[in-house]
Parts: structure tokens; C-alpha cells; sequence
């Protein structure tokens, strides 16, 4: 059925992002990153309890397919409030994948909808299908926090009362354009799942600077830092040499002495590879048949 062969494409998604090595910062298979309280472990149990959620998220895509995205992003909500809690009872409370659940549940509704509707499900038009269920999200959520005199509640609304910044909501409003770079640069790999597309692809979305982990945990400072690092690494040519390998291995120290972790970007990646593991699925050539969710 469609709605599982979607949740074990979003569950397979966030196994490689999380396994994958060198992300500097970032919990790998082999490392916790600038991390104490999470590790490999725990994101693949996150993965694991959220099958349910992504498997709905397709359910709900597919059902709705001929009503409006509006309605489609009221139910998925409903049913992403329910997965955060099944994410904390698997990681005992962590917050491995609470980005992951918005970001990565209006997509996994984005292609069943795609498909359900009789089309090739390929990475641009599932962002853009993603973006028109949040239409509005930023002017409706955040900009009426500037005229609040209360504390904003999450450190995302936070760094958009202080910087401007619009984090995931803007992202996803925008086809999450930060995605689809990351998946330009793993389809420009021989294998975009290997360790070297992978790192490229993550220092692609960390350039931007941009990522509301960084920024919230380290300031402005340290995000231009990591943003031109990374710039600097990608024109090095990345894994690919060793001058592009000694500068990942700084960034890596940097954001172990600094205690920096880009989960931001590492969210884009998973995003990116999860359109991969489609695009796989549909050819972008094929004829697609209609799935029972």
C-alpha cells in the first residue's frame, strides 16, 4: 500500500541521515557530536516510533487529495502533535525529531497526494505541493509575535522576534528550497546515499546560514563561522580531497569546542534524501498508477 511504502521511505531517510559520518556537530553511527543526551540509538528508535505518524501523514495526503491544503495541514498537525509524544516516549523524553515530524510529514503527505492525483512524484513538485499546505504559516504564526508583548514560547519564534529569522515554517512556505539544493548535490554523486555525497549535501544547506540550531545554541557569530566554513569546504572539493577533508575535520572541532550542533540543516538532509528514496520509487519517466493509501 501506498502509506506504507512511504513511512519506510521516511523511516529509511532518517536512519541514513543519522548514520551518515563526517556531519560535523551532528550525532553519526560512529559518534554523539556536540550532543550529551542523544546518540545512533536513539534517532533510530525515533525513526522506528514514528513509522505510525509517517504512515498516516500518507493516509491523510492521499485521502485528501481533492481538498484544500488548508484542511490537509489542519489534520496532519492534529496527527504531528500525537507523533512528538510518541517520539519522547521512544528517546525518553529527547527531542531527536521534532523538526523532522513537520518537515518530513507534510512531504510524505505532499507525494501521496502527488501520486493519488495521478503524477510523477519527483523532488521539486513534492516542495511545491509542501509549500501550498503551509501557505500564509509565517504571516499567520509568527509575524504576530512582533506586536506581543508576552515571551515567545519555542526558540524558533524566539529567533524570529530577535533576527528576523522565519526557521522551518519559512522553509516549508517556500518549497523548502534549502531541500532541494541538498538534493541537487546528492543527484550530482554516482551514489547520492555515500558518506561524501551525504557531507556535501549537509555543508551545502549549512552555507545558506540559516539554520536555527546553530543560531539559537550559538549565536550569530558562530553561524557565519560555520556558514563560510562550509562554503570554503564545498569549494574545496569536500570529502573529495584532502584539503576539503581537513576542513570538514576543523569544522568538526569547532563545533565540538563550541558545542554547535546544525540539526537545522541536518533536517533539509533528510528531507533531501528521503526525495532520493522517491524519485527511486517513480522514475521521473514512468507512468504512475493510482495507490490505495
Amino acid at each position: 500500500m501506498l502509506s506504507d511504502r512511504l513511512a519506510t521511505l521516511a523511516q529509511r531517510a532518517l536512519i541514513h541521515e543519522a548514520a551518515s559520518s563526517p556531519k560535523p556537530g551532528l550525532v553519526t553511527s560512529i559518534d554523539r557530536g556536540a550532543h550529551h543526551d542523544m546518540d545512533f540509538g536513539s534517532f533510530v528508535a525515533s525513526a522506528l516510533a514514528l513509522g505510525p505518524f509517517f504512515k498516516q501523514a500518507a493516509t491523510i495526503g492521499a485521502k485528501l487529495h481533492r481538498e484544500s491544503p488548508e484542511e490537509c495541514l489542519k489534520v496532519l498537525r492534529s496527527a504531528g502533535r500525537e507523533a512528538e509524544s510518541s517520539m519522547e516516549e521512544a528517546t525518553g523524553g529527547v527531542n531527536t525529531h521534532r523538526g523532522a515530524i513537520f518537515s518530513m510529514g507534510l512531504a510524505v503527505a505532499a507525494v501521496a497526494r502527488t501520486v493519488s492525483l495521478g503524477e510523477v512524484p519527483h523532488g521539486e513538485a513534492v516542495a511545491k505541493v509542501s509549500g501550498s499546505f503551509v501557505a500564509g504559516i509565517v504571516e499567520r504564526e509568527l509575524t504576530p509575535l512582533l506586536l506581543r508583548h508576552e515571551e515567545p514560547l519555542s526558540a524558533g519564534e524566539r529567533l524570529f522576534v530577535s533576527m528576523g529569522v522565519d526557521g522551518i515554517r519559512g522553509e516549508a512556505e517556500r518549497g523548502f528550497p534549502s531541500a532541494l539544493v541538498a538534493l541537487s548535490r546528492l543527484k550530482s554523486y554516482p551514489d547520492p546515499l555515500s558518506s561524501s555525497a551525504m557531507c556535501d549535501a549537509l555543508l551545502s544547506v549549512l552555507a545558506s546560514g540559516n539554520d536555527t540550531n546553530v543560531l539559537s545554541r550559538g549565536g550569530k557569530e558562530r553561524m557565519i563561522y560555520l556558514a563560510e566554513a562550509a562554503e570554503e569546504a564545498l569549494r574545496l572539493g569536500c570529502m573529495k580531497t584532502s584539503e576539503g577533508r581537513r576542513k570538514v575535520a576543523a569544522m568538526e572541532r569547532y563545533c565540538l569546542d563550541n558545542w554547535v550542533s546544525p540539526g537545522g540543516s541536518a533536517d533539509m538532509l533528510a528531507l533531501a534524501v528521503f526525495l532520493v528514496l522517491v524519485e527511486r520509487e517513480w522514475p521521473i519517466s514512468s507512468t504512475v498508477s493510482l495507490c490505495t493509501p
